[in-house]
């Protein structure tokens, strides 16, 4: 059983360039697969298959959801399609589909699988993605419960959660979780559960 990784890509372009690459994979998406597969309607292998694409390209994922309409932001064109995929991201077909067949459409995506720590945000300008930091926190009293889960855009948003936590300005992540950790080992705290990791995204991806 793998550990799931979670992708939204958007596609962005003009609006004639998007429109037949958004018909492309509603159809497939809705066609049942000619092959048995374990994923049922949206199998990556079905993309692959379509596109004429080498088998050797990871496609052991589905899409799990896929924008009915093409929209905007701030007046750019752009759908997004959300993908489920074993262990990694798996960008590496949609990056074949394009250059391939639809050139001049341009995308960026955000993947998460925890098991590996795997995090990537590719929208360097955050125009549709501006996580940047996963904080996983547990402190009594501020944070409670286990596995509670921050979402933050800035190294900011950070800082402040390290302030409601020790009432203490820091000016690093790494000053503040180095706070935290003296704060968890001290005496009074040692019956606590106390949690504080950081996980950043990175801004690349290499399939290989």
């Amino acid at each position: 059983m793998p550990n799931w990784c979670f992708t939204n890509i958007t596609f962005y372009g003009e609006f004639d360039d998007l429109i037949p690459f958004h018909k492309k994979v509603e159809e497939i998406i809705n066609t049942p697969s000619k092959v048995k597969n374990d994923f049922g309607s949206g199998w990556l292998g079905d993309f692959v298959h379509h596109f004429g694409l080498d088998e050797e390209v990871s496609h052991r994922g589905c899409v799990s959801h896929y924008d009915a309409e093409i929209g905007e932001k701030e007046c750019i064109p752009n759908f997004e399609i959300q993908i489920e995929t074993a262990w990694a991201p798996m960008v590496e077909i949609w990056e074949k589909i394009i250059e391939q067949h639809y050139p001049k459409i341009k995308y960026v995506f955000i993947s998460e699988e925890t098991g590996f720590s795997v995090y990537i945000n590719t929208d360097t300008e955050q125009e549709f993605y501006i996580t940047r930091y996963r904080v996983n926190v547990e402190y009594p009293g501020k944070y409670e419960g286990a596995d509670t889960d921050v979402y933050c855009s800035t190294e900011t948003e950070v800082l402040d959660i390290i302030k409601t936590i020790t009432g203490q300005d820091v000016e690093s992540i790494k000053d503040g979780e180095e706070l935290i950790e003296k704060t968890a080992d001290m005496p009074e705290n040692k019956d606590k559960d106390i949690t504080f990791n950081v996980f950043e995204y990175d801004t690349e991806y290499d399939d290989e």
